[in-house]
């Protein structure tokens, strides 16, 4: 039966007045979506490639020059002769890298280098550069040269071990046609393949939401597991095995400062409390010692029963030592403990290394400055610090209580030591 102008008018004006623009507002909103994204991704893509090159420009300026790189992490200017030789080594590696133009800036916005001489030393003051130096982001502006060639323009900050950023790189690279490829990629979409890559893109988005997530549980459960151990051996190990790559970490002489502390009394009181309140005590007074050792820039090589057995390197690592002892001892005897520590601190060298065979090794320092530690903890009551004399004439400043001479178990010579009485010991 034919169909009526009255009948068939509401049917095309509810098409015209509401599909279609809501079609049409589809359609232009997908092809909108879809070229943002691509421009997005792009630049993720063009800020990825930019920071690899910014690394291996910086680990080649490291490696060839590095007086020039000190000089920059720490914003001084460049010599003369530090400049040439940056020169060389930035001019090949802008090469190797294909970048049209390279420039790096310190952290206060200076020019310290630019492929156009006559740039260097002047101080930039560019919104992105501001942003890369106050917020460590990297960021991609679009660049017109004086015949009309537009640039990507990036601005790379370099950032130090500590999160500080020391460095701004920017690259020039040639757009090469890419709104131009865009273009011709936007265009011919019609509805289905919109259509079709909408789909697509949601299912590859869902997709690779689903991957991440499991990515990102698998790694923290790795990382959780990691850290987990770490914390059963001491940092001196985990960096150790770290910097060992494949290959065990080799056995090494090291000149430190031992810190050995022991609970006396602990057979006795073991003896007459349930297993259960002896390894609480065990948590508290060595969970405290850890804590101010580590505190004091000490590292804790292994707890041995009730025992604690630490390490200090580097400068001032003697002072550090005896303060950390000090304060072990403060700490116990303000916690009100049952027990108390006694503790013995040696200077000298050790080996460090992996000890063990087959499928057990354990990372550990051995020696005889280690056997002294052990025997002057041992002759130290609660509450008492007994350090040998070259250790202690080392702290400046350091009011020392008279010379005493210990025979040590196992060894011929006697040991001059100081003894730092902190007060009554524990009760026992």
């Amino acid at each position: 039966m034919p169909t009526s102008p009255e009948t068939s008018f509401p049917l095309r004006r509810v098409f015209l007045a509401g599909v279609l623009p809501g079609l049409l507002l589809f359609i232009g909103t997908v092809i909108f979506a879809t070229a943002q994204t691509v421009r997005s991704a792009t630049t993720e893509v063009l800020l990825q490639l930019a920071s690899a090159k910014v690394d291996a420009i910086a680990r080649e300026i490291a490696a060839t020059a590095p007086t020039a790189w000190d000089e920059l992490q720490a914003g001084r200017p460049l010599a003369a002769a530090e400049l040439t030789v940056l020169g060389k080594t930035l001019a090949r590696e802008q090469r190797e890298t294909q970048v049209a133009l390279l420039k790096i800036y310190s952290a206060d916005r200076r020019t310290w280098f630019s492929s156009d001489g006559t740039e260097i030393g002047l101080v930039e003051d560019n919104p992105q550069l501001l942003d890369a130096v106050a917020h460590g982001v990297s960021s991609v502006a679009v660049e017109t040269d004086g015949n009309g060639n537009n640039s990507y323009e990036l601005y790379i900050p370099y950032r130090l071990d500590d999160g500080r950023v020391a460095a701004v790189f920017e690259l020039y690279e040639p757009i090469a046609g890419f709104e131009a490829l865009l273009w011709r990629i936007v265009r011919p979409v019609l509805v289905i393949p919109v259509a079709l890559f909408a789909v697509m893109l949601v299912a590859l988005t869902w997709l690779v939401w689903r991957a991440q997530a499991d990515i990102d549980r698998r790694t923290g459960t790795i990382l959780a597991l990691r850290q987990r151990v770490e914390r059963l051996v001491s940092h001196s190990a985990v960096a150790a095995i770290r910097s060992g790559g494949a290959e065990p970490p080799k056995a090494e002489m090291v000149d430190l400062t031992l810190l050995y502390s022991d609970v006396r009394g602990f057979t006795g009181f073991a003896e007459k409390r349930p297993p259960s309140e002896v390894v609480d005590f065990l948590n508290r007074i060595i969970g405290l010692q850890v804590e101010i050792i580590e505190a004091h820039g000490g590292d804790v090589d292994k707890m041995i029963g009730d025992a604690v057995l630490a390490r200090f390197h580097g400068p001032g690592k003697a002072a550090s030592a005896i303060q950390a002892a000090r304060a072990i001892q403060a700490a116990v005897r303000a916690s009100q403990l049952p027990r108390g520590v006694g503790i013995g601190i040696f200077s000298g060298l050790a080996m460090a290394g992996l000890i063990g065979s087959g499928t057990r090794l354990d990372y550990t320092i051995v020696g005889d400055s280690v056997n002294i530690a052990a025997r002057l903890c041992a002759a130290a009551g609660a509450g008492e610090i007994v350090v040998d004399d070259g250790t202690a004439s080392l702290v400046a400043g350091q009011a020392l209580p008279p010379e005493e001479t210990l025979r040590v178990k196992g060894r011929t010579g006697a040991v001059k030591v100081r003894r730092l009485v902190f007060g009554a010991g524990q009760a026992q």
